[in-house]
């Protein structure tokens, strides 16, 4: 699925408050921890699939060196980057010199190499609960309102905008139902960050920055609110890492 973010530059508004109480709690950044592998990870700042796996790092408090790569520029369709990663997308993963991509394989590769803060329920149940919300997003909506897909569909700037918004509030319909379904909770599902949180936080960013009507979602908001004010969502946030 496309990674790139090249949209006009839409910013939030007030950045919401960060949680630096002195206890750990689950959903925030770890201390840093005796590193198996040398990490590199080569994204743009205001990827959504780039902020998810800088989100995934700083749950599980892994030093990595980050390289930015611009896409105004085309930095990602340069020889340099697509020999590592043909696809030309945002992330790559470099582990111990050897490159990865595509977000979701790299995240799960980062839960199963250190499953310390785990992203993933332990049952199989509950697995299948977030891995679901996760996709719905991933999948079902980030790709189809990319600037990518947008500039494919049209040329005119209002239509592209008008299509993004209809595949951003047409998932947005769909993960609500679903969180009402499965009861209310501090995060997606139950009281812990979970990848579905990963994907989702990204995306509503993305939704706000494209002007989205978020009033008919209030418990996603309620959930982004919420994420927004831990210290792990604050330090992968794209204005932690605008260049």
């Amino acid at each position: 699925y496309v990674c790139e973010q090249e949209g006009e530059e839409r910013e939030e508004g007030n950045a919401p408050r960060i949680q630096r109480e002195g206890e750990v709690r689950r959903g925030e950044s770890p201390p840093q921890i005796n590193m198996k592998q040398q990490l590199t990870l080569k994204h743009y700042w205001r990827s959504s699939c780039s902020w998810r796996v800088r989100w995934a790092l700083a749950l599980k408090g892994l030093v990595y060196q980050s390289i930015h790569v611009d896409l105004l520029k085309g930095e990602h369709r340069q020889q340099g980057y697509t020999s590592a990663n043909p696809s030309g997308y945002v992330p790559t993963l470099y582990v111990d010199g050897v490159p990865y991509s595509e977000s979701l394989a790299i995240i799960e590769w980062l839960e199963e190499s250190y499953p310390h803060n785990p992203l993933l329920p332990n049952d199989p149940s509950s697995r299948l609960i977030v891995r679901q919300l996760a996709y719905m997003i991933a999948i079902g909506v980030q790709p189809l309102q990319n600037m990518s897909a947008q500039r494919y569909h049209a040329s005119d700037q209002q239509a592209r905008l008008s299509y993004a918004q209809h595949h951003i509030t047409t998932g947005f319909g769909a993960y609500e139902q679903r969180l009402n379904a499965l009861g209310i909770a501090t995060y997606s599902f139950g009281a812990s960050i979970t990848l579905a949180d990963l994907c989702l936080i990204p995306q509503v960013y993305n939704a706000i920055r494209f002007g989205c009507d978020m009033q008919p979602y209030p418990n996603i908001m309620r959930i982004y609110q919420t994420c927004r004010q831990l210290q792990s969502c604050h330090d992968s946030s794209p204005a932690r890492h605008k260049p």
